[in-house]
């Protein structure tokens, strides 16, 4: 779960459910920070004082770029 306030900025990285692979999971929470700053909330959202998404991510190893270092 991915927690945004209201200047768009990130509150908090949950991860719910672990893959099992703590690279992938890392991977899952770096491509949130990455994606960051996001759009502060509009007008029609005044009342609202943070956002709350709930995302799958999927990793196929056929599309993965990776490094080996």
């Amino acid at each position: 779960m991915v927690i945004l306030n209201a200047q768009g900025g990130i509150r908090a990285i949950r991860l719910l459910e672990s893959s099992g692979h703590p690279v992938l999971d890392e991977a899952a929470k770096a491509s949130v920070r990455r994606g960051a700053p996001f759009g502060r909330f509009d007008v029609n959202m005044k009342d609202i004082s943070e956002l709350r998404i709930i995302r799958t991510w999927r990793f196929d190893p056929a599309e993965a770029e990776f490094e080996v270092h």
